[in-house]
């Protein structure tokens, strides 16, 4: 069970990616919500919608700062699955 606060992202996740999601758009997820989160918050959601373990996503939030080419190559698709699924919406929620 994640915080009640994280539960929009969660959610936004399930809605964008029923099926869930392989190594490239995992990368790329943590890319474009990155801005968007802290480290913790978003290790937390992303940790617990791949089921990875949450130490492991944390790490990969930070490094995805640098970003990569993996991740590059499924952006513009993970932005409009994201955007399909509530993503303006929930960036406005986000940033209050």
């Amino acid at each position: 069970m994640i915080p009640e606060h994280l539960a929009s992202t969660l959610h936004l996740l399930q809605r964008a990616f029923p099926r869930g999601i392989d190594e490239a758009e995992y990368r790329a997820v943590l890319e474009i919500l990155y801005p968007f989160m802290a480290d913790g918050n978003l290790a937390v959601v992303v940790a617990a919608f791949t089921g990875r373990d949450e130490g492991v996503v944390h790490n990969d939030a930070i490094g995805a700062q640098a970003g990569s080419a993996m991740a590059a190559a499924v952006r513009p698709v993970v932005q409009a699955r994201l955007d399909a699924a509530g993503f303006d919406v929930w960036a406005d929620e986000e940033l209050g």
